[in-house]
């Protein structure tokens, strides 16, 4: 390979046929060019239209975003299957490979490289984890390889497991491209993102279709947190019977609230215990007092145990 200095508008960023890294999310590797130049050279494979990216992606992608016109770069005249594979081992030592990556390692080694079935396979289960029954489904490797690209990335960086995107591919289109619009809008949690998947999966078992996702109220309260109004709203069309129960419960606090009177009841209405926080202070006297005691008393109490039921 030789080194030669690529002017960066020639290379095909469209052209991700080599890549299995996750993408970087945050500005480390930003400051580190701006401060350190690129450490360790890109490897780009020329062609007619321009420059295909063999390894770097994410170096090159943070020069492009720095301004720079060109970058120093190994030119190969064609992929080198023994190079990629160990180049793709060192990621994996690294942990920079996520479980979309290694799919996506699958196809290029069988497809691109047409490595020996036999070893592609024993590359994959024991060089990369990836377990048999992925290898030998393909409809769930041909989802993931055209998953929507917020998706992927955030599967990739969160290291959703395959069993959770076994369920994404159940889901219509329609759900896909909502989620994606989700993660690639707020910063979702592992467990809330892996909740709404499931729960999307029972709605779609249970009414033949996410339709209702049309219709969903996407802005959270003042003070909500973004996936956790999300999650909210998915689960009360999951469990229709929580969400009554719950609208229920805030009418009931909101009635029996006042200064001085706190009631908490358990998320989801799941728990047997109710807290509520009674505190009595000097300035309303014996009379402001017992008016809030008197608030207490055996009518709310029974709508209070009703919900707990």
């Amino acid at each position: 390979m030789e080194t030669s200095r690529i002017p960066l508008k020639q290379i095909n960023y469209n052209d991700n046929s080599y890549e299995i890294g996750r993408r970087v999310s945050d500005d480390r590797l930003l400051v580190s060019i701006r401060r350190h130049g690129m450490l360790r050279l890109p490897v780009v494979l020329g062609g007619s239209d321009g420059y295909a990216i063999l390894e770097g992606f994410n170096r090159l992608r943070a020069a492009a975003e720095l301004g720079w016109e060109s970058a120093e770069c190994l030119v190969a005249a064609s992929p080198d299957p023994e190079r990629f594979l160990a180049h793709a081992l060192e990621k994996e030592y690294r942990r920079d490979i996520g479980p979309v990556g290694k799919v996506r390692l699958a196809g290029i080694l069988e497809e691109l490289f047409r490595t020996d079935p036999s070893r592609c396979r024993r590359i994959c289960i024991t060089g990369f984890a990836v377990p048999e029954q992925v290898l030998d489904d393909p409809k769930l490797r041909k989802f993931v390889m055209e998953m929507p690209a917020p998706l992927a990335d955030y599967c990739d960086a969160k290291d959703i497991n395959y069993r959770v995107m076994g369920k994404l591919r159940a889901l219509p289109a329609g759900a896909l491209t909502r989620l994606a619009r989700w993660v690639s809008q707020d910063r979702m949690r592992v467990n809330l993102f892996r909740s709404i998947v499931d729960m999307l999966d029972d709605i779609c078992r249970r009414d033949g279709d996410a339709g209702f996702l049309g219709g969903i109220d996407e802005a959270p309260a003042e003070g909500e947190v973004p996936d956790s109004h999300i999650h909210e709203r998915v689960f009360e069309v999951r469990y229709p019977e929580y969400a009554g129960i719950k609208k229920k419960a805030e009418r009931i606090v909101a009635e029996y609230s006042m200064p001085g009177i706190s009631i908490e009841v358990p998320r989801n209405i799941e728990g047997p215990v109710v807290r509520i926080r009674l505190d009595l202070d000097s300035r309303d006297g014996v009379e402001g007092s017992l008016k809030k005691l008197r608030m207490l008393d055996e009518k709310f109490l029974a709508a209070l145990m009703g919900l707990l039921g």
